[in-house]
């Protein structure tokens, strides 16, 4: 009697490991598929890159997720709905793109980078948007990704490049890698060799 208990049993096991694996391969993998076509949606919304040396080494969109690995700085890129354009905060830290910054009007008609006498155009406004209250733009590690994912150039520390940088004015500025600007509401303010300023309306 027992025997046949066991036999029975491991009958069972059998027809549900079987069972199993028939719902790993054929149905989990359909419902995981269709799974991430809903979920790709919802992860377009709001995205955190990190970014080190030029390189986008995380992306994630997740605001708890723990990056061990030291970064240059964080984007926080998030898809606003209403005119479907992407807004990105930036910051060297994670906690400081965590909240809400105000959206900007641009400030700048044309930004140049000249680098080994080649021009190459700099959009802070296109496809992700960095015009927003307290981001600070277009210093060496921000010029070094954007060249690297914009252009397929590599910017290294040894090279110099310039900068030019036309405000909504016709101001022109000159900027070099020891060079920065950082968004202010009605301003932008310009620091040069992490010293010296220059504001600007």
């Amino acid at each position: 009697m027992n025997k046949h208990l066991i036999d029975i049993y491991l009958f069972l096991m059998f027809i549900l490991a079987k069972i199993q694996i028939m719902y790993n391969n054929y149905i989990g993998r359909h419902l995981k598929i269709i799974n991430n076509c809903f979920n790709t949606k919802f992860e377009e919304k709001i995205e955190y890159i990190y970014v080190k040396d030029g390189e986008e080494i995380v992306r994630n969109n997740n605001s708890n997720f723990v990056i061990e690995d030291k970064y240059d700085f964080v984007i926080k890129k998030e898809k606003c709905e209403k005119d479907n354009k992407y807004y990105g905060q930036l910051s060297d830290n994670i906690c400081d793109v965590l909240g809400v910054k105000k959206r900007i009007d641009s400030k700048f008609m044309s930004v140049t980078l000249i680098h080994d006498n080649t021009e190459y155009a700099i959009n802070i406004d296109e496809p992700i948007n960095f015009n927003m209250e307290g981001n600070v733009v277009l210093d060496y590690a921000f010029i070094k990704w954007y060249m690297n994912v914009s252009h397929g150039i590599n910017i290294n520390k040894s090279d110099t490049y310039e900068l030019k940088v036309m405000d909504n004015n016709i101001n022109i500025h000159s900027l070099t890698q020891l060079s920065y600007i950082e968004l202010k509401k009605e301003k932008y303010e310009i620091t040069h060799n992490s010293s010296d300023t220059d504001n600007s309306e």
